[in-house]
């Protein structure tokens, strides 16, 4: 199959009482280097979708960020980007494991074990990450804050029809809440406004008021 470059057509039956699919038949070569294989040959089973799962999907306008900001954001990537682009996964044991392995020695060398001691390598180090990027992080937060769109949510309409894209700007955001008019918005409009920002969406209408109101106050 591989050589004559084709695939098959097959109908798959993947586990018991389940409904057998239409799925693709794809090849594998062995991929061998000295000392061993890497790849064994075999087969891929791809799943084919039916006519009515395929549709079009509606094409969007996103907002675009300036250049300028994105040599802004360029600037503190490429300070903490991983050295000559290698990630060593060894470096970083899983912390259960190792917190786990570490009470074991402490137990077999009869030795006090102190949580407080143990140093997880998988959480960033904000410190370092600071002192590396932060004046370019300030910089390119400034900038995000006076790009044009950057501060209106887009919202999506429910139901069949297709109604005109509403937005929330944060400036009117902003003065009904100091008014004390914030419960004029719907709820779909509080939970954008919680989704763009990193909230929670969860709960009542007077949760969502009450979380936006708190994010308002320290921003």
């Amino acid at each position: 199959m591989i050589k004559k470059k084709r695939i098959g057509l097959v109908l798959a039956l993947t586990r018991r009482n389940a409904s057998p699919m239409f799925c693709a038949l794809s090849p594998q070569a062995e991929n061998a280097e000295e000392g061993g294989w890497n790849e064994p040959p075999g087969f891929h089973l791809i799943p084919l979708p039916f006519a009515d799962d395929i549709r079009a999907a509606p094409i969007e306008t996103g907002y675009r960020a300036s250049d300028t900001l994105k040599d802004a954001a360029l600037k503190w990537i490429g300070k903490l980007s991983v050295k000559n682009g290698s990630y060593p996964p060894d470096s970083y044991p899983n912390p259960a494991l190792a917190y786990h392995n570490a009470q074991l020695e402490a137990s077999a060398f009869r030795e006090e074990f102190d949580p407080d001691e143990f140093e997880d390598l998988t959480l960033p180090k904000y410190a370092m990450m600071t002192k590396r990027a932060g004046p370019l992080f300030k910089e390119w937060k400034q900038m995000l804050a006076k790009e044009e769109g950057a501060n209106v949510v887009e919202l999506p309409s429910d139901g069949k029809k297709r109604k005109a894209e509403e937005t929330v700007d944060e400036k009117n955001l902003r003065q009904l809440y100091k008014t004390g008019e914030l419960h004029k918005l719907r709820v779909d409009q509080l939970k954008a406004f919680c989704k763009s920002n990193a909230m929670p969406v969860s709960g009542k209408k007077a949760d969502l008021i009450d979380r936006v109101g708190e994010f308002l106050d320290t921003h």
